[in-house]
């Protein structure tokens, strides 16, 4: 099962000022979430819900 991928305005503008190879790898990073969203190495946030 697939999720949907939704960033925010100004995460997509600060994306923007990432330098290659970085970049590729940040938004491959974040795209293979949605077919895995809590992939090996997760971790539950300290503090409040989520991961």
């Amino acid at each position: 099962m697939a999720f949907k991928i939704s960033l925010k305005q100004n995460a997509i503008k600060a994306l923007q000022h990432i330098d290659e190879p970085n970049f590729t790898n940040i938004k491959k990073a974040i795209y293979n979430l949605a077919d895995s969203p809590r992939p090996t190495g997760y971790k539950k946030l300290k503090g409040r819900s989520g991961y």
